[in-house]
């Protein structure tokens, strides 16, 4: 039996001016932050923002599922490289990536990217 989620999004600025591999990095998160929300944490709601503040562009997603222990996650154990390849990828864009997660309270992903790397090509290779 397949459990419904339940999808908030609250989209309090536009990606469209973002640099292409900015976006695709976002949407990948994003796709990844939901995948395991359902497979993982069995979440019935899970809720996407993405605001601009002075600086630098948040994305979070978060959601109500079981949580984890992120100590057991922070490094590679055979299941948590999806969350590996997630801090990767912002980080080759001199990005942040926060995660919080609490036993049976959820989890959020947090995500931000400063503007003046927004606009710029290049991928950090010293990752």
């Amino acid at each position: 039996m397949v459990q419904e989620s339940r999808f908030n999004v609250i989209a309090l600025t536009s990606a469209e001016n973002l640099q292409k591999n900015i976006q695709n990095v976002l949407y990948r998160i994003t796709q990844e932050a939901i995948n395991n929300a359902i497979k993982h944490a069995h979440s019935t709601e899970i809720t996407i923002i993405v605001t601009n503040h002075n600086s630098y562009l948040q994305l979070e997603i978060l959601d109500n599922g079981i949580g984890f222990d992120l100590e057991q996650h922070s490094r590679f154990n055979g299941h948590s490289l999806g969350l590996m390849n997630m801090n990767e990828r912002v980080k080759a864009y001199n990005g942040a990536f926060t995660i919080t997660s609490k036993i049976n309270k959820g989890t959020t992903v947090k995500v931000k990217f400063p503007y003046n790397n927004l606009n710029k090509d290049t991928v950090r290779t010293n990752v």
